[in-house]
């Protein structure tokens, strides 16, 4: 076992359980659920299995709701009937085969959802609603505060009866108890409103009622917001103080420190323009407040090298990783026995683990495409090759690297072929855009991990068909990428006009006003080369045919992007469609009245346009090599997240 990790692989006991490590699975929905009963399935139990396998010591399950209200978002996980209770006795068996403990997050989402999921209205303190959701919630009675007080109790029953070894009541991110904590969104009049004691009051409640019911030996924790970041909300300051009462009454065995509310969502999962361990200072001030409990801290720490110097340090007790473990569930096991060279590090792109529910479908990763499907794709499922086979890999992107190494692992032999001096292809020039250089931190592993396999890499060639047929390989995976692309309109061929390609890569030099055009994927491409652009002083307009800039992007990861697009001056205009390219000016139309405008002066003309896969070579060969596969862009032009699942499969099936 590795020394270099004594922090992080320290055993720590809460009451009855003795936790093996420090790192936790932090709590998240996956949304791996049953659609229609919100009953835990074999595909979650398996999830949650494969980060015990990998080795981390506490998984908090997240994502579940202790009351009918509370299901205000599809796919969550329901503790409040006893139906649930196989399928999360399911989970905790699947678990449990590892030294892992588990607990449940006992949750509800009060105002920040909306009521079309559960056909009843919303629950909060007042009636105000969420910036986010815009939906106006029902202002809580007596009677329905009883309710929710034994919903918790009743809940915390159901878990503990399936096998779960401890309950963290969750207050956190504007949900409904940390609503009703929150000056912000509690705007009471009687004894649950005003002062701190008064707002404090439900949670105590039902901090009271989950630990009569659980009883003693059981871990019970709280999950808070050091800071909300919005005006009116709770700061650090006011947090600590309710660390200490929660701490003070004996009841509470961790304090989970997290961020912000539904307000200021951008902040709640960081994306890659957040430097690592951006929050971790709330934990440090928490951590200040409390006399014995633990605590724990969250927000991109993303590797274990820093998380123990996080522990080294006195800053947490505990850390909270949530993509990290997505990304690798091994990380533990690989930190443990010193091979950290091979964790798949979370790049914070959000492309899998938000773009899933940001299109109302479960959690992916770019990183590992394994995610939902650990029971056919997880850790140790992937078998030797019963016939090795020469494979030639051609593109040296992210789907020809991940199928290089999904082969050689596998035990085929196998030699990647690149046209260009630089391995990684698009994903290499996205990542030239500001704050995205992580991104290629996707495929720089790839490249370290084919390197530690043996593949043989010939950089600088491009492949032709008599070329493939000379070598005479058993199987051949074409990953030629694309091209980009461009609209059939006049003037498209003036040489103010460029492609994304040619910015990012600083190919050519745009003039002082430039217009950037979307043609309707409302994507990464679009607006981080306007970005890219705005951040050398040039006068920036976006245009775009669809309702909103970046609309495709998730939520949490656009908004930083648009702030700064907005700090930097760029014009967005939307529902409008370019329609000619004139000396210095070009036409644009309404796309739904047709009426037409000039925009002058227009020095550069920039197109984020669709790609055009690049199958020349893969179809030349069809019929003329044993084995032909087509993967990622040159299969059909879409993100990195696609093509790295394409590589894998392949794969896994040569």
């Amino acid at each position: 076992m590795s020394t270099q990790f004594k922090h992080l692989f320290t055993s720590i006991q809460m009451r009855g359980v003795t936790i093996p490590n420090r790192l936790v699975n932090a709590p998240h929905g996956n949304r791996f659920c049953d659609i229609h009963t919100h009953y835990a399935t074999e595909r979650q139990a398996c999830y949650y299995a494969e980060r015990a396998k990998g080795g981390v010591g506490l998984i908090i399950m997240g994502g579940s709701m202790v009351h009918p209200t509370g299901m205000a978002v599809p796919l969550l996980n329901t503790y409040a009937e006893d139906g649930a209770i196989p399928g999360l006795k399911m989970i905790a068996d699947m678990v449990h085969a590892y030294p892992t403990r588990i607990f449940a997050q006992l949750s509800h989402l009060g105002r920040e959802g909306t009521g079309w999921v559960s056909g009843l209205p919303l629950w909060a303190p007042s009636p105000l609603p969420c910036p986010v959701s815009r939906e106006v919630p029902h202002e809580m009675n007596l009677e329905d505060i009883e309710e929710l007080i034994w919903a918790y109790a009743d809940a915390a029953r159901r878990v503990l009866k399936a096998g779960f070894d401890g309950v963290e009541v969750y207050t956190a991110h504007g949900y409904l108890l940390g609503e009703f904590l929150s000056p912000y969104s509690n705007k009471r009049l009687d004894e649950y409103g005003g002062n701190l004691d008064n707002r404090m009051r439900l949670t105590f409640r039902v901090i009271d009622a989950v630990r009569a019911a659980v009883g003693e030996e059981v871990p019970v924790g709280v999950r808070l917001s050091g800071d909300e970041f919005v005006e009116g909300g709770l700061t650090l300051e006011e947090t600590q103080e309710i660390a200490k009462r929660l701490e003070a009454t004996g009841k509470v065995d961790y304090v989970s420190v997290s961020q912000c509310t539904y307000a200021t969502i951008q902040t709640l999962i960081p994306e890659m323009s957040f430097p690592t361990a951006c929050f971790g200072y709330l934990a440090v001030g928490i951590r200040e407040a409390v006399d014995n409990i633990p605590v724990m801290a969250v927000a991109r720490i993303n590797d274990p090298t820093l998380a123990e110097k996080i522990l080294a340090d006195g800053q947490a007790d505990m850390i909270l990783m949530a993509r990290g473990l997505i990304a690798d569930p091994e990380l533990p096991n690989k930190a443990k026995e010193g091979r950290t060279d091979e964790i798949r590090t979370c790049i914070a792109c959000n492309v899998g683990c938000r773009g899933g529910p940001h299109r109302g479908l479960p959690i992916m990763c770019l990183q590992n495409p394994a995610v939902g499907y650990e029971k056919e794709r997880g850790i140790g499922t992937a078998r030797p090759a019963e016939v090795k086979k020469k494979v030639m890999v051609i593109g040296g992107g992210p789907a020809g690297l991940k199928a290089a190494e999904v082969a050689a692992e596998r035990g085929h032999k196998v030699t990647l072929y690149e046209k260009s001096q630089e391995l990684g292809g698009q994903v290499m020039i996205a990542a030239k855009a500001p704050t995205r250089d992580e991104f290629a931190n996707s495929v720089r592993h790839l490249v370290k991990q084919i390197e530690r396999l043996g593949v043989e890499v010939v950089p600088g060639v491009e492949v032709t068909v008599e070329m493939v047929m000379e070598l005479n390989p058993d199987a051949v995976v074409v990953a030629t990428g694309s091209t980009p692309g461009a609209p059939d309109i006049p003037g498209i061929e003036r040489g103010n006009v460029y492609n994304t390609w040619q910015i990012l890569s600083e190919e050519v030099e745009v003039g002082e006003k430039v217009v950037v055009v979307d043609g309707g994927e409302a994507d990464w491409k679009f607006c981080t080369t306007a970005d890219f652009i705005a951040q050398r002083g040039k006068k920036v307009e976006m245009i775009t045919p669809i309702s909103a800039i970046g609309v495709d992007i998730d939520v949490i990861s656009r908004i930083p992007l648009l702030q700064r697009l907005k700090n930097n001056g760029v014009v967005f205009t939307t529902y409008t469609v370019v329609k000619r390219i004139g000396e210095g000016s070009i036409t644009v139309s309404d796309a739904f009245s047709g009426e037409e405008r000039e925009i002058e002066d227009v020095d550069s003309v920039v197109f984020a346009w669709y790609h055009r896969a690049d199958d020349a070579l893969y179809n030349a060969l069809k019929g003329k090599v044993k084995e032909l596969h087509a993967v990622g862009d040159c299969l059909a032009s879409r993100k990195a997240i696609d093509a790295v699942r394409d590589g894998f499969m392949v794969g896994r099936c040569l």
